[in-house]
């Protein structure tokens, strides 16, 4: 549960599934936009509690509310990462998201 709230992903409470369901069938009448498929991803990588978590271009093709959604959730899941000394490497075009970093490369 609490990953679900780091990663913004309170829409799966809501889901007629259980945390532990398979979802994003279409065929089967769920499907996820691809905001809700990143704060999925999200969850899953709190949940793995691994060293090192990578990010790649976490807001593209997205639109205006869904980046928020995502960038609340990484946000979130930036503060989880320092609290738990959980080294995140990202990937981004987005200007918002190098200037809480700790470190920046350029290529």
């Amino acid at each position: 549960m609490e990953a679900v709230k780091i990663a913004n992903a309170e829409f799966l409470l809501d889901l007629t599934v259980d945390l532990n369901s398979l979802i994003g069938y279409e065929d089967k009448g769920l499907s996820l936009t691809m905001s809700q498929k990143m704060r999925i991803a999200i969850v899953r990588a709190i949940v793995a509690d691994p060293k090192v978590i990578l990010i790649d271009q976490s807001d593209a093709a997205l639109d205006f509310k869904s980046q928020a959604q995502v960038n609340k959730a990484i946000d979130n899941l930036l503060a989880h990462a320092r609290a738990k000394n959980i080294t995140v490497v990202m990937a981004t075009n987005n200007l918002r998201r190098v200037e809480k970093a700790d470190r920046v490369l350029y290529i």
